[in-house]
């Protein structure tokens, strides 16, 4: 019986689907003016599997083969016929230069379409996933960043929105892969290093749930969920809904996976997921103040009142902090009488300020400072 598959696929172009087979290791036999025929791998009988393709789009049995290279190949692979025609649909010569992450939605009774408002939910909820998986890699790892959407990365210019695919309504997102630095296999791209974090999540989701207990996530946060990667993927589930999520992944051959992920196909996210990834974030977002010493020069200094009275006045200076990461963040520090003369003085003179404090993850003000003094 002939699988029923969506026309595109049966209208693909034969250098397309050859193209896919070469990939997947089978030979072309043979060739003549009319016919194309592959061979894969030996069946039981010791004959090899064979399959046979028109040259001509347009000759009356092009469907009929086509159809049948995909029954052949689903039953081989053991996939089902529309995740097949669905591979060979996305296949190109330059397909395997890009990981391609799937989302499927699988609590769905029309497999056509889903209601707009869920679109929306998901679509959001996927851009914030990848922002704050982002954040992470960029920054130290953290388990909550209190303003991901003030962080615009280019990698939501690089990756792309790919088809969507039948079976369940889903579609797909695809991250190109380029080695900058070839033959250095440690040199991963920001867009492979964010999407291993995003499948690390998931597998650690996977882990909690099975395991019935909220560690799995709170121990890997600094390869895997933060707390606003497990809102994302709440939100893509529709949140209080709890709509079933089966995500899966294409690794890029290009660049060697990392060995903990090699293995991992897929996870289907439902509802006792769900409720570890909220558990997750309510305790990740409970994140203490970190110690740090700022160094850096004074560029403002202020006080509504005046600064030389022997009340407590709020005198506050701005120090832009020159982090390890070799970027600048400007940090407001308050400062008693004593200290705020000394600032005064450091920044007509420009020289530099050092102080150590409480800071929190918005890295706006330092508090409880303590060890002030100047440099130079």
């Amino acid at each position: 019986m002939l699988i029923e598959i969506s026309a595109p696929v049966y209208d693909l172009p034969v250098e397309h689907i050859a193209s896919y087979l070469q990939f997947q290791g089978w030979e072309l036999a043979h060739q003549n003016r009319r016919w194309l025929v592959f061979h894969g791998r030996k069946s039981t009988s010791g004959d090899p599997f064979e399959i046979v393709l028109p040259r001509d789009i347009d000759e009356s049995d092009y469907r009929f083969y086509v159809g049948q290279a995909i029954k052949i190949l689903s039953s081989l692979n053991r996939q089902t016929p529309a995740t097949t025609a669905n591979d060979i649909l996305r296949y190109d010569l330059n397909k395997y230069d890009r990981d391609i992450f799937n989302i499927r939605i699988l609590d769905n009774a029309d497999m056509s379409s889903i209601p707009l408002r869920l679109a929306h939910k998901a679509i959001a909820g996927l851009q914030e996933l990848f922002a704050s998986a982002t954040i992470s890699e960029e920054k130290k790892p953290r388990p909550y960043f209190p303003r991901v959407r003030s962080n615009p990365s280019k990698i939501l210019d690089m990756i792309r929105f790919g088809h969507t695919f039948s079976g369940s309504f889903g579609y797909s997102v695809e991250s190109p892969v380029k080695i900058q630095n070839p033959g250095q296999q440690d040199m991963f791209p920001l867009q492979r290093r964010v999407l291993e974090r995003i499948v690390r999540g998931l597998v650690n989701a996977d882990k909690a749930a099975k395991d019935q207990k909220v560690e799995p996530l709170l121990d890997g946060f600094e390869f895997g969920f933060s707390a606003n990667m497990c809102d994302a993927i709440l939100g893509i589930s529709d949140d209080h809904n709890k709509v079933a999520i089966e995500y899966s992944i294409e690794w890029s051959n290009e660049i060697v996976v990392a060995e903990d992920l090699r293995t991992f196909k897929g996870v289907y996210i439902q509802q006792d997921h769900l409720e570890f990834l909220a558990q997750a974030s309510e305790i990740m977002r409970q994140v203490q103040p970190e110690l740090v010493t700022i160094e850096g020069h004074i560029v403002n200094l202020r006080s509504p009142d005046d600064p030389q009275s022997e009340a407590d006045v709020d005198r506050k200076v701005t120090v832009e902090w020159n982090k390890d990461d070799g970027t600048t963040r400007k940090v407001v520090v308050k400062l008693d009488k004593e200290q705020y003369n000394e600032a005064l003085t450091a920044h007509k003179y420009n020289r530099l300020l050092s102080v150590t404090g409480l800071i929190e993850d918005t890295e706006r003000e330092l508090c409880m400072p303590r060890d002030f003094k100047i440099i130079g």
